[in-house]
């Protein structure tokens, strides 16, 4: 009987410890778990808090980017679309000192524009960003905004077959007699496919659909000298005065492209797209082409630069030098035509940086349209869906002349899809 009570002591003994470290074990289990769905809870506050901080450092960013752009136009009616303007009311934008608002040289000169900054707003170096006096729970501000009037070169992204018109206006109206035309960067698509193509052997034109998404685009540019004074000017104008180019990317291309000799012009036959060098490794623009002998002459010209990506959409940069000069390497700056604003944001201890280009137009209205036909000699359209057309009378087929469409060669009247 002894040994009997002493198996059942030393059992119940057994289960009690089991049972102690199955609670031990639950309860760490259960801490475990508890401490796992604290840490994300605490990870997904702390991330929605730098996300809020983020998202409104990036808008006072911004907020200074649109004070930027009030000033910028603001210093457009003052001191540039004005016949005199004020030279020392301009002189608070851009001086020779590079301590005006407009001279991009340092965070705080642009708090002098008390037209644009409320003073009340400015505290230190930076200026708070607030919709109402109580609006300050995130500490927004923006901390250093510059802006460049004048920069080295000009860029954009066009969709296929949109225009962009350019006023090539120079600081000091610098002499320039080469344009740099680049386009289609990473952006646009990061493993662009050029051919190898004899320069000789024509160029493929196919339909707008046919053109390969990774392939840079044909370029047309064109440039229109206008005499400085000649206020507007028409087509016919425009047509004596401008040159433009088709330039076909191209593995083989070559560099200069003289724009007076591949002229599209009003000349019949057309003169076939000029061959652009392309690489498909280039480290930033696949196409690089220099564009030359635009000059009309002796005299004094504003020039414009109407850029037309077509088939594909691109990224383009256009920059002026001037092989002559002291300096051939070094980019001719534009004045004021696509100003650079670069901003800083902060929002409590999170700061976020924004830096745009500006666009605003500088002129460009005195010069005619992207499109339009040439009717001297009367307009014949023809619809067709094949190389041709079936004539009814002898069921022989015809080219797109119809007898009701009168060959007027060289330059006939027709104009066809």
């Amino acid at each position: 009987m002894v040994k009997v009570k002493g198996y059942i002591h030393m059992q119940n003994k057994q289960s009690g410890i089991a049972a102690i470290f199955t609670v031990v074990f639950f309860t760490l289990l259960i801490s475990v778990i508890i401490l796992s769905f604290i840490k994300i809870v605490t990870q997904d506050q702390q991330q929605a808090t730098n996300s809020d901080l983020s998202n409104s450092a990036y808008d006072s960013a911004e907020a200074g980017v649109e004070d930027a752009k009030r000033a910028l136009k603001q210093y457009n009616v003052e001191c540039i679309e004005v016949t005199t303007p004020d030279t020392a009311n301009c002189a608070k934008y851009t001086n020779g000192t590079d301590t005006g608002a407009l001279d991009g040289a340092q965070c705080n000169s642009f708090q002098s524009l008390t037209s644009i900054v409320n003073p009340s707003n400015i505290s230190g170096s930076e200026v708070k960003v607030a919709t109402n006096s109580t609006d300050d729970s995130l500490d927004q501000a923006y901390t250093c905004l510059k802006v460049e009037l004048q920069t080295k070169d000009y860029e954009r992204t066009l969709s296929g077959n949109d225009s962009d018109l350019i006023h090539l206006k120079t600081v000091n109206d610098t002499v320039f007699n080469e344009i740099h035309l680049n386009w289609f960067n990473k952006a646009d698509n990061k493993y662009p496919k050029v051919e190898t193509l004899p320069t000789a052997s024509g160029f493929d034109l196919p339909v707008n659909g046919g053109w390969p998404d990774d392939r840079p685009p044909v370029l047309r540019a064109q440039i229109v000298a206008v005499p400085r004074g000649a206020g507007l000017v028409d087509s016919q104008f425009i047509d004596d005065s401008s040159k433009a180019v088709f330039m076909y990317p191209n593995q083989s291309g070559s560099n200069p492209i003289d724009i007076a000799a591949n002229d599209i012009g009003r000349r019949w036959p057309k003169s076939s797209p000029a061959s652009a060098d392309c690489k498909e490794n280039n480290a930033e623009y696949a196409c690089n082409v220099v564009i030359n002998s635009f000059e009309p002459g002796v005299g004094n010209y504003d020039y414009y630069l109407r850029v037309t990506p077509i088939y594909n959409n691109a990224t383009f940069q256009v920059q002026l030098f001037n092989t002559a000069s002291a300096t051939p390497a070094e980019p001719i700056l534009f004045d004021g035509i696509e100003p650079i604003v670069d901003s800083t944001g902060r929002a409590n201890d999170v700061f976020r940086r924004v830096v745009s280009r500006v666009t605003f137009d500088d002129g460009g209205e005195n010069v005619s349209g992207g499109s339009g036909f040439d009717i001297t000699q009367g307009l014949c359209k023809a619809f067709s869906l094949a190389d041709g057309y079936i004539d009814p009378a002898t069921g022989n087929p015809k080219d797109y002349y119809r007898s009701n469409c009168p060959d007027t060669s060289p330059n006939p009247s027709l104009v066809d899809d």
